[in-house]
C-alpha cells in the first residue's frame, strides 16, 4: 500500500525513474525492486491480512505449528474465514488470463483467484466495460474447453474420469461467474 499523496510531494515518481534507468543490469521484479530501494528505512510492516498471498498458505499440521507465537500465527484463520483485506495475486496467474499450464499448481491458484476477482471487480463501475469485454472473450474459450473435456469424459475411467468430471465442475462455476451469475 502506498501513501500516493506523500510520493507526489517527495517528488517520488522522479526519483524511482531515476534509480530504474541509472540501474546498469536489469532488475528482477523491477516494479517492487525500486520501489524497495528508493523507499528503504521508510517502510512500515502490515499485518499478514493486508497482503494476503494463497501462494504461500498451504496447510498442514507441521505449517500451523510452526506459525505459532509468530506474527503469522493468524493466517490460517485469515484464509479459512476469507478475512483478508488485500488479496495478493502473486506468480503469472491472473483471473484476466486463461492460465497457460493446464493442471499445475498455477492452474489451481488461477481458479481460486478467479472465484475471489471476478465478483468483485465486475462491481466496480470504473472498469466495468474492459471486464465485460474481457469476460466476453474468456467465456468461449472456457465452453471450448469445457466441451473438450466432456468429450474426453466418454473415454476415461477410474480415476481421470473423477478428475476430469471436476475440472468440469470448476469450470462450469467459472463460466457461471464470468456471466454475472452465482456460481
Amino acid at each position: 500500500m502506498l501513501d500516493l499523496d506523500q510520493m507526489r510531494r517527495r517528488n517520488l515518481e522522479h526519483r524511482l525513474l531515476q534509480q530504474l534507468r541509472n540501474r546498469p543490469e536489469p532488475f528482477p521484479y523491477p516494479d517492487q525492486d525500486i520501489l524497495n530501494i528508493a523507499l528503504h528505512g521508510d517502510m512500515t510492516t502490515l499485518p499478514p491480512e493486508w497482503n494476503f498471498q494463497f501462494l504461500s498458505w498451504t496447510w498442514d499440521e507441521e505449517k500451523t505449528r510452526l506459525l505459532r507465537g509468530t506474527e503469522f500465527e493468524n493466517v490460517p484463520s485469515i484464509s479459512c474465514g476469507r478475512s483478508w483485506k488485500l488479496l495478493h495475486m502473486v506468480g503469472p496467474e491472473k483471473p484476466w488470463r486463461l492460465p497457460d499450464t493446464p493442471g499445475t499448481m498455477g492452474q489451481f491458484h488461477y481458479i481460486l483467484y478467479s472465484f475471489f476477482w471476478w465478483p468483485e471487480a465486475k462491481r466496480l463501475p470504473a472498469f466495468r466495460e474492459e471486464l465485460d469485454a474481457i469476460s466476453q472473450g474468456l467465456a468461449p474459450l472456457l465452453q471450448r474447453h469445457i466441451r473438450g473435456q466432456q468429450w474426453k469424459l466418454f473415454f476415461s475411467r477410474g480415476h481421470i474420469f473423477r478428475k476430469r468430471r471436476d475440472k468440469i465442475k470448476w469450470l462450469k462455476k467459472l463460466l457461471s461467474i464470468l456471466n454475472g451469475r452465482k456460481p
